[in-house]
C-alpha cells in the first residue's frame, strides 16, 4: 500500500463527498447515477485509505517541473519576431499581430 498523501479536512471532505454521492446517484438512479456512485466510490476510497493517485502524479510533476526550472523556455520566441519574447504580449498585442499589422 502507497503511503498517505491525504490527511485531516481533506481526508474527512472526501468521505462526506463520497457518502453525499453515492446516496445521491442510487437515487438518481440510470447512467448517470451509475457513473455517480462510481466517482463517488474513488472519493470514498480516497478518504477511507487517505491516498490519491492523482494527487501524488500532480505532486510529482510539479516536483519534477521545479528541478528543471519552473518556467518554460524562451527560445524560440525572438525568432518569430517577438521582442522580448512571448511573455512580453498582451492580448491586443496577439491581435494585431495576426491581422498582418505591425506591433505598437
Amino acid at each position: 500500500m502507497s503511503e498517505q498523501n491525504v490527511n485531516g479536512w481533506e481526508r474527512a471532505l472526501s468521505l462526506a463527498v463520497g457518502l453525499a454521492g453515492v446516496g445521491n446517484g442510487i437515487k438518481r438512479g440510470g447512467i448517470g447515477g451509475c457513473l455517480e456512485v462510481a466517482v463517488s466510490l474513488l472519493a470514498l476510497k480516497r478518504g477511507l485509505t487517505g491516498d490519491c493517485a492523482m494527487k501524488r502524479a500532480l505532486a510529482q510533476a510539479s516536483e519534477r517541473a521545479e528541478s528543471m526550472g519552473s518556467r518554460p523556455s524562451r527560445a524560440g520566441s525572438e525568432e518569430l519576431g517577438v521582442p522580448g519574447g512571448a511573455y512580453n504580449l498582451s492580448p491586443r498585442d496577439a491581435v494585431a499581430m495576426t491581422d498582418g499589422a505591425s506591433r505598437p
